[in-house]
């Protein structure tokens, strides 16, 4: 008779790990998922889904019938009963009108040194303009294919203001008269400039803020308060300790001014610039340049850093989180139609709601991680809640599978089946999509 061998009993423990928030920039916490990778993910309220895509901006343009891309759009306002007229400025300084009727691009025999800065306006009479600020000067377009020089030669720096048209050049600011941007004769109520001596550099941005004109140059900030008539227009000059600053990159942004300088990204409220956003490392390259604009309560900043690759950073307004985009942003323009820029051929409008290019996707990895549970175990389960739908990718070595969820009621499962130590977790949250909370279910072996 042989003796009958007897094998110690395994013991098996059900560990279950939750994940009710997601980063992708190490905020991290208790029950917090912090990415290994991302790409076009935004978690800035702890959710997951996906960052800005693009959307059709209701123009039948075609681009590609340009010579040169376009660097600028903006829009001639609608007269009465008419209709809004797109200009585009190329990137050689050219500007065309979009004519609906032919489909295409007619040069209107004008061309501007870049950078140039356009504002969407209307002059004395009502007549509804485009004021373009250049180092030949300011120049007013009223749709009948010409334009008028009638302000001074200035740098692309200005904004409007209690219906003022402001401009910056050298050490003075210009200002026109109300409601009248032809208007820019010097006298104490209507037109006129203020002299800013310093030794800051150029004027780079100006922005409003507070009910006051708010002007950035390359090392300092001044506040004008610009209410009521010239004569009563006073001036400070708050401290600012950082950086060169970086004059595209200047938008008002809710109750702050948000801006790119050497050393970071800052926020201004009127009275101290501070940096933000630190746990995203931006260094820009000075001779790159930088465009940016507001779209549905994002910030956006397109740069090059310092290995010359091209960065398009989203910012939060409201958490001050951020994300890297991977969306082909070219010619970032603020219009009355929203922030458009070009995208496959097309003029797009940057939209949360929007679609991201084919072949693009949004992914947020965590990766080759044991996910808090020493030792080797079986993945069992991974139970995702959330709205819409996501594809999730699980991995164990070179053993990797895949699985489309759609959610119902709040939640759906997988059943991985992976034996290992660490393990790989991507999910792809598709268009419209949140993913709110993940639950990890492992049996450990004792």
């Amino acid at each position: 008779m042989f003796p009958v061998k007897k094998f110690p009993a395994v013991e098996r423990e059900e560990k279950r790990v939750r994940y009710e928030s997601f980063s992708t920039f190490g905020k991290s916490g208790a029950g917090c998922l912090v990415a290994s990778r991302s790409e076009n993910c935004d978690c800035s309220d702890g959710k997951l889904r996906p960052g800005i895509g693009w959307k059709d901006a209701g123009l039948s343009a075609d681009l590609t019938k340009l010579t040169f891309p376009p660097e600028l759009f903006v829009f001639l306002p609608a007269a009465k009963n008419g209709e809004e007229k797109l200009l585009t400025v190329n990137e050689q300084g050219k500007i065309y009108r979009f004519d609906e009727t032919g489909g295409t691009f007619v040069y209107l025999y004008q061309s501007f040194t870049l950078p140039c800065k356009a504002f969407e306006l209307y002059g004395a009479d009502g007549t509804p303009k485009v004021a373009f600020c250049t180092h030949s000067g300011v120049w007013l377009y009223d749709g009948a294919d010409e334009f008028t020089l009638a302000g001074p030669a200035v740098s692309s720096v200005g904004c409007i203001f209690h219906e003022r048209l402001f401009v910056a050049a050298g050490e003075k600011v210009y200002y026109s008269a109300p409601m009248d941007p032809e208007n820019w004769e010097d006298s104490a109520d209507e037109g006129g400039f203020i002299g800013f001596p310093s030794d800051d550099g150029e004027f780079v941005g100006a922005e409003v803020l507070n009910e006051s004109v708010c002007l950035f140059r390359e090392r300092g900030i001044f506040v004008l308060s610009a209410g009521g008539a010239g004569r009563d227009f006073s001036a400070r000059m708050p401290g600012y300790g950082g950086g060169r600053i970086f004059g595209e990159s200047v938008r008002a942004f809710g109750n702050r001014i948000v801006f790119l300088a050497e050393d970071g990204l800052y926020a201004f409220d009127g009275w101290t610039a501070e940096k933000i956003c630190q746990e995203v490392t931006v260094f820009p390259d000075r001779k790159g340049q930088v465009k940016s604009g507001i779209a549905s309560g994002k910030y956006l900043l397109v740069y090059s850093d310092t290995s010359g690759e091209k960065k398009l950073l989203v910012l939060d307004g409201a958490t001050d989180s951020a994300y890297f985009s991977s969306l082909p942003v070219d010619a970032l323009s603020a219009t009355s139609r929203g922030l458009l820029c070009t995208g496959e051929g097309q003029v797009k409008e940057i939209a949360l709601d929007g679609v991201l290019p084919a072949g693009t996707e949004a992914v947020f990895a965590a990766e080759n991680s044991d996910f808090g549970i020493k030792g080797r175990k079986l993945w069992k389960t991974v139970i995702v809640r959330g709205e819409g739908s996501c594809r999730l990718e699980t991995q164990a070595g070179e053993e990797k599978r895949a699985y489309s969820l759609s959610f119902e009621s709040g939640e759906a499962r997988a059943v991985p089946l992976h034996r290992g130590e660490n393990f790989s977790l991507r999910l792809f949250p598709d268009a419209g999509s949140s993913v709110t909370a993940v639950e990890l279910v492992f049996l450990v072996y004792r």
